[in-house]
């Protein structure tokens, strides 16, 4: 009977030894899991993070380039009002240079004339002497 208690002792020492090795190898695979996932739980945050940062430099880019943008837009706005204002003056400038030309040409031309007209003034004297000496001189002869 002893033998028989001790053989069923022995048998249920092996299984309960066995059972907690069974018990160890399935905590060792859990805790390796646990380890695993920890790790690649670690990695994710930090890829997220890595995500976070890069996301906030590409935004803070993006608006600088923004600014940027703005910023030669109004340039270019500003440069575009100063050449119309700039044509404007131009086209100002040759319409009085063009109204002063004309007004200069018509002066030129009535002080032509009238040197005209004077010398042809003179001229038609000079005739009426002429034809008043040639018919004196005929009316002498005759």
């Amino acid at each position: 009977m002893v033998a028989e208690e001790r053989a069923a002792h022995d048998t249920a020492m092996r299984m309960e030894a066995k059972a907690r090795e069974e018990l160890e190898d399935m905590c060792l695979r859990i805790e390796k899991h646990f380890k695993a996932e920890q790790a690649a739980r670690q990695k994710a945050e930090e890829l997220l993070q890595a995500s976070i940062t890069a996301e906030l430099d590409a935004t803070a880019a993006l608006e600088e380039l923004q600014k940027k943008r703005s910023a030669e837009q109004r340039l270019v706005e500003e440069e575009r009002a100063a050449i119309k204002r700039e044509r404007g003056a131009l086209e100002m400038m040759r319409q009085e240079f063009e109204t002063e030309l004309q007004e200069r040409m018509r002066e030129e031309m009535a002080y032509r004339s009238m040197l005209m007209s004077e010398e042809m003034e003179k001229w038609r004297q000079q005739a009426a002497l002429t034809a008043n000496a040639v018919t004196e001189a005929k009316n002498e002869v005759m």
